[in-house]
């Protein structure tokens, strides 16, 4: 396996396959390893790191949630997933009390700045994010009471990440971030054809699939309202696709304006999607910036919205997808 690839797993000899998948699409990243020995239990951290030539990395860090033993062929599987599956099976639930709406009880925090509320929720799963997204928002009902009540942690942030277009997400090291859906993550590289190239296939797509060239906003209460929209040259004339936001955490108007403004321009663009199949690239992870030179399909790489680490025995592949957001 040396030859076409190699992969670092404390806890484990004898890898025989790995795999770690990450997608815009799902809360976390997961992991798969096989090996012929394991000292690893369910709870345990993982960490995960391949390379490939001079290229290496960690491409994991996260805990294990099932460790199977299977005979034949006589190994143990051991799956897991990153941080932020603690905020996807962290429950809240919030009890009735004399400060809470004996009907309608909510989660309240002290902060109404869309980082420092995510902050709060992480806070309940023991995590924490870093960013810079959200600068000058403010959430309406964040210190009255959120209306988070039997829902994830996970879904909480997606309900305040839809307001100004932004996301949530750990990278292969452990960091959780909160950032625009414009942005950028960590990582990337450069993919060619040719005897010396990297790529070992490529698609390249456009379709709008993805558009919204009309955003309507319903704040708290429905007191609040906005409607963003823009002609779009890949959809008939005066057509319109639409997305609504509605949320009690937008609480004034300059805000319902704002959101509505912020998902136009995310989201009113066509979708371009690049496929690519590579060597191992262990620098390549959700969110990585990547440049691609193919010229038959003349895919432009963009933002990587998916991604597969695979070694095994056929070698160390890296698959990915990619979007342009520029």
């Amino acid at each position: 396996m040396t030859k076409y690839g190699e992969v670092t797993v404390g806890g484990v000899t004898d890898v025989v396959s790995m795999e770690v998948t990450a997608s815009s699409g799902a809360a976390c990243a997961t992991c798969s390893v096989v090996a012929l020995d394991s000292s690893f239990s369910v709870g345990d951290p993982i960490t995960l790191s391949a390379a490939f030539g001079v290229d290496s990395g960690t491409i994991f860090t996260g805990y294990v949630d099932t460790v199977t033993l299977e005979n034949p062929p006589g190994v143990y599987r051991i799956e897991g997933r990153d941080l932020l599956s603690l905020a996807l099976d962290y429950l809240i639930v919030v009890a009735s009390t004399e400060e809470t709406d004996w009907f309608n009880p909510r989660l309240q925090f002290f902060h109404t700045a869309p980082l420092a509320v995510i902050n709060d929720i992480l806070g309940l799963c023991g995590l924490s994010a870093t960013g810079s997204a959200g600068s000058g928002w403010e959430l309406g009902n964040a210190i009255d009471g959120t209306p988070f009540q039997l829902v994830s942690a996970w879904d909480a942030i997606q309900q305040i990440c839809g307001i100004g277009a932004w996301k949530v997400w750990c990278d292969p090291s452990g960091v959780i971030h909160f950032g625009s859906v414009l942005d950028y993550g960590s990582g990337g590289g450069t993919f060619n054809v040719g005897d010396d190239g990297n790529i070992v296939s490529a698609k390249y797509g456009r379709s709008n699939e993805d558009l919204r060239n009309k955003i309507v906003v319903i704040g708290e209460n429905g007191s609040y309202t906005a409607t963003a929209s823009a002609s779009s040259p890949y959809l008939p004339p005066g057509f319109y696709k639409t997305a609504v936001v509605s949320t009690d955490l937008v609480g004034n108007q300059g805000m319902a304006e704002a959101t509505a403004a912020a998902n136009l321009q995310a989201w009113n663009r066509l979708t371009e999607i690049t496929t690519i199949e590579a060597v191992g690239s262990p620098s390549v992870w959700l969110y990585s910036p990547v440049s691609v030179n193919e010229p038959f399909t003349g895919a432009p790489g963009g933002m990587v919205t998916s991604v597969t680490h695979r070694i095994d025995g056929n070698g160390y592949k890296t698959s990915f997808t990619a979007k342009v957001v520029s």
